[in-house]
């Protein structure tokens, strides 16, 4: 639609066509949130919206373990709660939950840590409102 540049560098990205830095790399990972951004406002049909599932899981099983890049995933799902495929939305719920839990009491001082506890109750947070809006939709 507006953006098939951005389209060309996410999947040369996804496909390990580009060999980049970590800065640019969490650069491109941010487009992902702002591409979700300009799908919603400019309601671009659900078949052709980027598969934000797709870069969900290639973080997890890529990039996981670098605090970077979960924060990235944390954002990404904090933009896109209202655009998350239901089918997969209380997986990635729990999948939120559950990296939260992994951050022992001894690691929550350094603040590192702290910036991604915020961004896992932020994302949380986005996510049980998503709930509460289908909840009271349902009413």
């Amino acid at each position: 639609m507006c953006y098939p540049y951005i389209q060309d560098i996410l999947k040369q990205y996804f496909n390990g066509q580009l060999q980049i830095e970590e800065a640019i790399e969490d650069a491109i990972l941010n487009l992902v949130g702002i591409v979700g951004k300009v799908q919603k406002e400019y309601k671009v049909p659900m078949e052709k919206r980027l598969e934000v599932c797709f870069v969900l899981n290639f973080i997890r099983q890529h990039k996981w373990q670098n605090p970077v890049f979960k924060r990235r995933y944390l954002l990404i799902i904090t933009h896109w709660a209202r655009m998350l495929p239901k089918m997969h939305f209380y997986e990635i719920l729990q999948s939120v939950v559950q990296s939260l839990r992994e951050i022992s009491v001894e690691q929550a001082v350094q603040p590192l840590n702290q910036v991604l506890i915020y961004e896992h109750c932020h994302c949380i947070h986005q996510m049980v409102g998503e709930i509460g809006y289908w909840l009271n939709k349902a009413e």
